[in-house]
């Protein structure tokens, strides 16, 4: 590993996520309800704009907010932090 290479305990989630202040959250209901069919709730939002978010069965959403697509990606929230975990070990 050279000095570039960050140690996997240094790899946080932290790097890659805003906590959204109640301004944001009014923003994007407000921008991106055209594309909400159920009522949803903000799960994460990336430092890039993108969101993360869950209806009301518990399914997460992509919202890709540079293209406008609202993608499926996880059936749950323990899927989905599965899926966070796999990617941030990627990143390492």
């Amino acid at each position: 590993m050279n000095e570039q290479t960050p140690a996997s305990e240094d790899v946080s989630l932290d790097r890659y996520i805003l906590e959204p202040t109640d301004e944001i959250v009014d923003a994007l209901i407000n921008h991106w309800s055209w594309i909400f069919e159920d009522d949803i709730s903000i799960v994460m939002m990336s430092r890039l704009g993108d969101f993360f978010l869950e209806d009301d069965n518990g399914i997460i959403y992509w919202l890709n907010t540079g293209t406008g697509e609202l993608d499926r990606i996880a059936a749950s929230d323990a899927e989905f932090q599965q899926l966070l975990h796999i990617q941030l070990l990627d990143i390492v």
